[in-house]
């Protein structure tokens, strides 16, 4: 999985949403020395904005120090090549955004909400960032929050659920980063894992088998087969399991029966002595 690494740095330099998605634009396409040489069109048609609306953007970020735009031309011709771009090293932490989020056609005002809901989360994923928030950040209105949060649901990129307080109130809205890499990640990991657990599943009925000497040559399918070994490796785990657990539980029953027997024999000696010496005194 590609990503592209975004510096958190980039909402305090007040940038306009367009800003902040050239930005992220041209960034996808630099190296580890984060220099790139790259057309304006190439990456208008990738973030799906105007040429001159990179130009303009460009602009404004060599303004603020965020990179340094350096002008190419033909050697022969002396015509204009792609010009070379070299990024500022921002301190702080990154936010790391897949490549995929630039097929989605985002507008600036839905990528830049997108970006501040994601440096605002968690470990676990989650962010609780208000909507006057995220428009002081962005550097657009609440409206416009609301509206690129709404298209952002419907992308699938996040999902909302609104949080109520205990004084019975609405707080922020709780935010969840639906990341497609993560998403793809764990299921892979689960996957493997699930097929790790089969086989070795799998060795210990073979072992068993082989060592007790269980022939089932007889059974024509081998799906069949297999199909009957996975449920005897099931049923037989199960069966050890509750033995094992009915072991422990005998195990600490076993002295209390006695413990229990013992009192009870002791309660009715007690009582016909009791019996015996009321007979003998009062008769």
């Amino acid at each position: 999985m590609q990503f592209v690494k975004i510096p958190k740095m980039i909402f305090t330099f007040d940038l306009k949403p367009m800003d902040i998605l050239v930005y992220a634009g041209i960034r996808s396409f630099c190296n580890r020395k984060l220099r790139t040489i790259v057309k304006a069109e190439k990456v208008a048609q990738l973030i799906g904005v105007n040429r001159n609306s990179v130009y303009s953007s460009v602009v404004r970020l060599e303004a603020v120090g965020l990179l340094h735009k350096a002008e190419r031309r033909v050697a022969l011709t002396n015509y204009r090549a792609a010009n070379g771009y070299q990024f500022a090293v921002v301190p702080g932490a990154w936010i790391r955004i897949d490549y995929s989020v630039f097929k989605r056609n985002l507008t600036p005002a839905q990528f830049a909400t997108y970006l501040y809901i994601k440096s605002c989360k968690n470990k676990s994923g989650r962010a609780f960032p208000s909507y006057q928030q995220a428009a002081e950040a962005t550097g657009t209105s609440k409206g416009t929050v609301i509206s690129a949060v709404k298209s952002l649901v419907a992308e699938q990129l996040i999902t909302v659920r609104r949080f109520i307080r205990a004084v019975k109130c609405f707080g922020h809205n709780n935010y969840r980063i639906l990341d497609a890499a993560i998403f793809i990640i764990t299921c892979i990991f689960r996957r493997k894992k699930r097929a790790l657990r089969s086989q070795r599943k799998t060795l210990r009925v073979s072992t068993w088998m082989k060592n007790s000497r269980f022939n089932i040559n007889t059974v024509s399918s081998v799906a069949y087969r297999r199909r009957k070994c996975n449920m005897f490796a099931g049923n037989t785990a199960i069966f050890f399991w509750c033995w094992g657990w009915y072991k422990k539980q005998a195990a600490v029953l076993e002295p209390l029966k006695y413990v229990v027997r013992k009192k009870k024999i002791s309660n009715n000696y007690s009582r016909t002595l009791k019996e015996n010496y009321k007979s003998f005194f009062f008769p």
